[in-house]
């Protein structure tokens, strides 16, 4: 026995680990695979009541509106004309308007197969397929020894069978008291179209729905007679559940009953299915089990490799520190596409380095790409400020990968907001190629990382055009996803008669006031200036009034997009369609503001971490858009969905400065690093460091070092490396 017993010490734990594994997986898996065997008997049961119930409410719905209509059929004009008629005026007329109001009765109703009109008086009947029969001529004598009987004292339904089928008939009028008409109405019911909208059978073999009448008679449903026998000998009752055996089979019975026509309604589910499906999830937690006990003897076999623990720690900080310097040059290479971007232009360093290292500016034409991450703020409510930024982070080297193919330079950038650009650098110009090289990027983000995007693609550009305006421009193109609700990859040419809505300028007092006031949190102004902007509204003409409307929802999704509940997916075309006067889409105006100054306020109450995690994000936001002239505080409050004023107040107690002076300060220290750095011009630094005018640049450079800019470079460049430190933080 002890020579079966390893002497290696890890062969000896693997085996004493992997026996205590396998005494905690088999009861585990054995609980599991009960737990699932309840829960399926559970839901069938569930569902059985549920299909019984709606089974119910159809066929009582279906019975009580056939006989209404076979009490107007029977009510109509000129078929009483026909059923009180005496023999000699029984005849042409009389009979061809009852014949043909019979028919326009019956071939509006599927569930009518065939009716008779009786005239006990002339002994005479009218077959809706057959047409005129005398009592001694017609076929269906069982139906006149009923009526000779008096024996329908309600109006209820019957089985009757006609030509070797069985139908379900109704005699109009019933028979109350012994009294006897001298016209009748009798309805046939085409057995096929009731099972087929009252059972609603969907052909899977292990379920069935049946019909039964008081005296247990299938007369609805599959008609065996094992099914009918272990019916009648089931329980009786109003409504139930049981179980029962039907040759050899084990089903599970739900019924219920149709008080007004003393039927039951049957719905059968075989069990062995159920039991299947137990036997297949235990059959797959074994194997769950076996795998991990093949992952455990991985983990086992690693350690005892630990004397090559040196050599791969080794290896790895080699390819951690070659990881390193690549990254480093991709951040080089990514800030100057930010700010080729951001710019307009390509400064003369940015160009010295994109041609060191990449192939971007060999190509003689450019496009720029945006993919914006639809829905935006469900993103941020889902993922993390670090998960959103490596799922932006796949998005780039998804688009990399499909659109960066023949011969094409692609360069992806983000600015920490909801969207990513794309310089794509290509031989010729060709559009429609990249178009579908787009819509397969926004195929494979969706069904890789479940994301929807929005993109659109700018026209053909080159090296030395405003990259600025086009970049813009294809940015504003993806708002036509509201505006359309098309799922597609936006061009210039898309814009038609969206033009003038992204065109539109900023002159409209009433509309800016209106944002402005939601944008600073005054809900005690927000039905006033609703107020004045709908009455101006309503004195304009029609068409007038529906572009205002729209470029309303444009303008108020354009700046709170992350908070409304505005959508993209419909367009703004149905959205407007919705209302049906301008007041109930001022009502709507007026909550959906309340409830955007209400998520830009709920932030006050945010634990400390969630406020940190802000801070984290509007810190990265600053430097990714540090380069853009046009930062602002509503940028960033935007962008977090914080009101101005509470961002302004989140950032002062965490840093203990002012939001305006911090990014001051970043573009000082950025343009001191840049000063000591590089040869480029002070003009090139300050526009790199997001300063919109140069005189501006001087002013603030010297308020806050005491030197200008040259005088800063002058001393910075003879070893002097404290200058002006005193006033940086």
């Amino acid at each position: 026995m002890r020579q079966l017993w390893p002497k290696r010490p890890y062969m000896r734990l693997f085996l004493f680990i992997a026996l205590i594994f396998a005494l905690l997986v088999a009861p585990f898996s054995i609980y599991l695979s009960r737990l699932f065997s309840n829960h399926a008997y559970q839901e069938i049961e569930r569902f059985n009541r549920h299909k019984l119930s709606h089974t119910q409410q159809n066929v009582e719905f279906v019975t009580d509106r056939l006989k209404h209509d076979s009490l107007s059929i029977y009510q109509d004009a000129s078929i009483q004309n026909w059923l009180q008629a005496s023999e000699d005026e029984n005849r042409g007329l009389l009979q061809n308007d009852a014949l043909t109001a019979l028919t326009k009765y019956i071939a509006s109703e599927p569930f009518i197969e065939s009716a008779y009109l009786i005239n006990r008086k002339t002994r005479s009947v009218i077959d809706y397929r057959t047409r005129k029969h005398t009592f001694d001529d017609f076929y269906d004598r069982n139906i006149l020894r009923r009526l000779s009987e008096h024996s329908d004292a309600s109006l209820h339904y019957f089985s009757h069978e006609v030509n070797g089928r069985t139908h379900q008939a109704l005699i109009v009028p019933s028979s109350r008291s012994g009294v006897s008409y001298n016209g009748y109405l009798v309805l046939l019911l085409n057995r096929t179209s009731l099972e087929t909208y009252l059972l609603q059978s969907s052909g899977e073999e292990g379920i069935e729905t049946v019909v039964t009448d008081a005296g247990g008679r299938i007369i609805l449903g599959l008609d065996t007679p094992e099914l009918q026998e272990a019916l009648r000998s089931g329980p009786q009752g109003e409504s139930g559940q049981y179980e029962t055996k039907i040759a050899g089979r084990k089903w599970s019975v739900g019924y219920t009953g149709v008080l007004a026509e003393n039927w039951t309604i049957y719905y059968l589910t075989e069990m062995s299915g159920m039991t299947k499906e137990a036997d297949r999830v235990q059959r797959a937690l074994l194997g769950s089990s076996l795998v991990l006990l093949l992952l455990l003897l991985t983990v086992l076999f690693w350690n005892t490799r630990s004397a090559y623990r040196r050599f791969r720690l080794l290896e790895e900080r080699v390819v951690d520190l070659r990881q390193f310097v690549d990254n480093h040059k991709q951040l080089i290479r990514t800030e100057a596409v930010r700010q080729w971007l951001l710019q307009g232009r390509l400064l003369q360093i940015h160009r010295r380095e994109l041609a060191a290292e990449t192939s971007l500016l060999g190509h003689p034409c450019y496009y720029i790409a945006i993919i914006r991450i639809d829905d935006y703020k469900a993103f941020c409510d889902k993922y993390s400020f670090f998960s959103r930024n490596l799922l932006k982070f796949a998005i780039q080297n998804i688009a990399a990968e499909i659109v960066g193919k023949n011969g094409r330079t692609v360069f992806g950038v983000d600015f920490g907001s909801d969207h990513l650009a794309f310089v794509i650098g290509c031989r010729e110009p060709e559009p429609s190629v990249l178009v579908r090289a787009l819509e397969e990027t926004s195929d494979q983000i969706s069904n890789y990382l479940n994301i929807d995007a929005i993109i659109s693609l700018s026209g053909k550009l080159h090296a030395d055009d405003d990259f600025r305006m086009a970049y813009n421009r294809a940015l504003e193109l993806t708002l036509l996803k509201f505006l359309t609700g098309e799922r597609k990859v936006y061009e210039e040419k898309d814009l038609g008669a969206y033009s003038t809505l992204l065109d539109f300028t900023e002159e409209d007092e009433l509309l800016n006031a209106l944002l402005d006031t939601i944008r600073f949190g005054r809900k005690e102004q927000v039905e006033k200036r609703a107020g004045e902007l709908f009455r101006h509204l309503q004195s304009l003409a029609y068409e007038e009034c529906r572009f205002q409307l729209k470029l309303l929802l444009y303008r108020l999704y354009r700046a709170f997009g992350h908070l409304t509940s505005l959508e993209s997916k419909e367009g703004i075309q149905s959205f407007v369609d919705r209302f049906g006067s301008l007041g109930e889409l001022e009502d709507w105006l007026i909550r959906e503001a309340h409830a955007i100054i209400q998520q830009l306020g709920r932030n006050l109450n945010q634990p400390v971490s969630v406020k940190e995690e802000r801070v984290k994000e509007i810190l990265t936001y600053i430097h990714t858009n540090l380069h853009n002239p046009g930062l602002s505080v509503h940028d960033i409050a935007d962008h977090v969905s914080l009101s101005p004023g509470y961002l302004r107040q989140l950032f002062k107690d965490h840093l203990q400065v002012t939001l305006a002076e911090y990014i001051l300060m970043t573009r000082i220290n950025y343009v001191k690093e840049l000063m000591g750095n590089s040869d480029s011009s002070i003009t090139e630094i300050a526009e790199m460091a997001g300063f919109l005018t140069k005189s501006h640049f001087f002013t603030v450079f010297k308020k806050t070092t005491g030197m200008t800019p040259s005088e800063y470079r002058k001393y910075s460049k003879a070893g002097h490396s404290d200058i002006g430190g005193g006033n940086e933080r």
